[in-house]
């Protein structure tokens, strides 16, 4: 797959899973405060150790060479790095005369180690602050479910899947993008492969009506209508004539939820990209939040399980545990979920009042799969 699910509760760090080769090393020069930034955390320890070290053992060498005219009485070069490191850090100072007999070269060694000493500690604090409040540590509490489903509304095939903030500020202005990855063999091309990656228009949330802004203070459904525009939908089939016969109703937008069916289970790879990005109000910073579903993850004729409840006091409640729970529709059903208002349809989810939150779970854990 190409998007690795390596994070707890079936979620994703956000690691593609994808090889570079042959890069060019002399272009992360041009870039290297972030090829240090995104050093793991015991590689950026070890970095500053080994910098540390080099500029002890750097002005090691300049205090011994001015010992002997400025009276400091060093012997040898550990005597010189242990005066480095004190000089430095500050730990403490014992020098003979700590005005080095006004000796003028030590003001320049002296000098120059406190104002790197200095600079140095200011990089530290401030890569190790970048470093562990970097923002995709805040993309792990958005939650996504570990399936998708394929449901039927209104003689259309629909993909969902839900998504949920954990924290109790969620992200502004939220927006999703989601791509369909896919492999088909075409002898046109020299690998005898070829890789799309298409975007595919949601339906909810809707562009058009919202500008695609995300509301994570509840779940939210996601929903993607499979027409013949989608990417999971198979080619529309072209009239074999001008005078061909027109179907009766006319040629419909979408195909049949049967041709939706064995389209899919025809494709060798394909694989569903999530993309959620956002704001963290505290810091400021814009996080993107990653998730993919392949077809081993997306069941057919299933809806979701409520994770809402409503208590007595109108407070809504979150049970993250049946945030993945997902049951089957019989055959004939598939428009569970939807409201026709004012024209348009308007996803909506199921939610249950505590009192019966009881009741309804065990209900549903008997049909349900986790």
């Amino acid at each position: 797959r190409l998007l690795a699910r390596d994070a707890p509760d079936f979620q994703s760090k956000g690691n593609f899973n994808v090889r570079h080769k042959n890069q060019s090393a002399f272009l992360f020069l041009g870039d290297i405060y972030h090829v240090v930034i995104h050093l793991p955390l015991w590689g950026l320890l070890l970095l500053f150790v080994v910098v540390y070290c080099a500029s002890f053992l750097v002005f090691a060498g300049f205090w011994l060479w001015v010992s002997e005219p400025c009276g400091i009485g060093l012997e040898t070069y550990r005597e010189a790095f242990y005066l480095s490191v004190e000089t430095q850090m500050t730990i403490g100072y014992g020098v003979p005369d700590p005005y080095f007999r006004n000796c003028s070269e030590v003001l320049f060694v002296l000098l120059g180690q406190s104002l790197t000493g200095l600079v140095i500690d200011a990089m530290m604090i401030g890569l190790m602050f970048q470093h562990v409040s970097k923002a995709y540590t805040r993309a792990s509490t958005v939650i996504f479910s570990n399936s998708a489903v394929l449901q039927v509304i209104d003689g259309c095939v629909h993909l969902i899947f839900r998504v949920a903030e954990m924290q109790k500020q969620p992200l502004l202005q939220a927006v999703m993008q989601v791509y369909c990855v896919q492999h088909h063999d075409d002898e046109s091309y020299p690998g005898g492969v070829r890789v799309e990656v298409a975007a595919m228009q949601l339906k909810e949330p809707d562009t058009d009506m919202y500008n695609g802004v995300l509301f994570l203070g509840l779940p939210t459904m996601v929903v993607h209508r499979i027409d013949y525009q989608s990417p999971l939908s198979p080619a529309r089939p072209m009239p074999l004539g001008m005078n061909a016969p027109t179907p009766m109703g006319g040629w419909s937008d979408w195909p049949s939820p049967q041709e939706v069916k064995e389209h899919l289970q025809r494709r060798p790879y394909l694989e569903v990209l999530v993309l959620l990005s956002g704001t963290e109000d505290a810091t400021a910073s814009s996080i993107e939040a990653r998730h993919s579903y392949t077809l081993n993850e997306i069941f057919w004729n299933r809806s979701f399980s409520s994770c809402v409840s409503i208590d007595s006091q109108g407070r809504h409640c979150i049970n993250f545990a049946n945030m993945h729970r997902t049951f089957s529709l019989p055959d004939e059903e598939g428009v569970s979920g939807v409201r026709s208002v004012g024209g348009y349809t308007r996803r909506c989810f199921q939610a249950t009042y505590e009192g019966e939150e009881g009741a309804a779970t065990n209900e549903l854990a008997a049909r349900s799969t986790a």
